[in-house]
């Protein structure tokens, strides 16, 4: 790219002008990372539940549901 071109919204250099590209998380053995169906709607609670009970999610100490 020439000197003075931008990426992304044409309004010059900065942080508006910069592109980025999300990339999928690795997974461990056995484990996909997908978005939610509305199929595992049952097992969310328990799952959030027991990651506040270990302290790895959260800020609050109950589950909201």
């Amino acid at each position: 790219m020439s000197e003075g071109a931008s990426h992304g919204t044409g309004r010059g250099r900065g942080a508006d002008s910069t592109i980025v590209q999300a990339v999928k998380p690795a997974a461990g053995p056995g484990l996909e990372i997908r978005p939610m169906r509305a199929s595992d709607a049952d097992q969310v609670p328990a799952v959030y539940r027991a990651a506040l009970d270990t302290g790895q999610a959260g800020f609050g100490a109950a589950a909201p549901c």
